[in-house]
């Protein structure tokens, strides 16, 4: 089969770390990945992980119509969310690799909880994610802000996001930790913090449920922007906080304040981007 497939999804920032009580909620981001696939060896190096999200990837779907598992493939990644920084880039790829290959094979489309499961089992195989990431990987596929028990695989609320507003990512430098001590870190947490903030992403009250998650994962993981924070909101944001396990630190704002907030971040990488609706596709 000489047939090129392509697949394509969303980055994220988090409003509910799904690692301490098994739900989280992640809203997707303007930030589109986008995977080709077809017959051949890739001619340059592919991201880290992706060798083993492509091997459990198809080892999920089978292996196509001329056993594409023990045939090289040429992967090519495009993608606009920067890896390591809890913006959902494994989940993304994951995602858009699945699609990818789907394609190449002819075969009809996943619904989104469907491929989000299967993103889950692929990105637990590689290594990638402590609990597969249900919820990243479901707005992932199919955009606006998710509610998922990413235990249970299970999608318990999906909201479009709310209307004029926009989303500032500070990258500090740096990623995050791997993902063995990650776990170590989290293994530790037994805090009424989460369950708080799991109770208001439940009622849809996302940027409330944000700002009790971040304290938490910035306990837990050492990410000192309290003081940040502190003066983001003094100048008008609406919601900050680490996303995933960061470093990332997402800031939803009102729409057109963006200069706002120019003076704030001295060191580092500004992106800026917006909340995807539920229901739209990558380009």
């Amino acid at each position: 089969m000489t047939r090129a497939g392509r697949g394509t999804a969303w980055g994220g920032i988090s409003f509910l770390n799904g690692i301490p009580t098994g739900v989280g909620s992640t809203a997707a981001v303007r930030l589109p990945v986008e995977v080709t696939v077809e017959p051949g060896v890739s001619e340059e190096a592919l991201p880290e992980g992706l060798d083993g999200v492509l091997r459990e990837s198809l080892r999920a779907l089978g292996d196509g119509p001329d056993g594409e598992r023990d045939r090289p493939l040429r992967v090519r990644v495009r993608s606009a969310v920067p890896p390591g920084q809890g913006l959902k880039s494994s989940s993304a790829v994951s995602i858009a690799l699945l699609r990818a290959l789907r394609d190449r094979w002819g075969s009809p489309p996943l619904p989104p909880e469907d491929l989000a499961r299967l993103s889950a089992r692929v990105c637990r195989a590689a290594g990638l994610s402590i609990t597969g990431a249900y919820d990243d990987a479901l707005a992932s596929a199919g955009g606006g802000i998710v509610l998922g028990d990413v235990r249970g695989e299970q999608t318990l609320r999906k909201d479009d996001p709310p209307p004029g507003v926009a989303v500032l990512l500070w990258l500090p430098g740096g990623t995050h930790p791997e993902v063995a001590l990650l776990r170590q870190h989290w293994n530790r947490v037994h805090s009424p913090e989460a369950k708080a903030a799991e109770a208001e992403a439940r009622a849809g009250r996302y940027f409330e449920a944000m700002e009790l998650n971040t304290l938490l994962v910035e306990r837990v993981l050492g990410y000192p922007w309290g003081e940040l924070r502190r003066r983001l909101k003094a100048a008008g944001a609406l919601a900050s906080g680490v996303s995933g396990n960061g470093p990332a630190l997402a800031v939803v704002i009102p729409s057109g304040t963006e200069r706002r907030f120019d003076g704030i971040f001295l060191t580092g990488e500004l992106l800026q981007t917006t909340l995807v609706p539920a229901g739209e596709a990558p380009p």
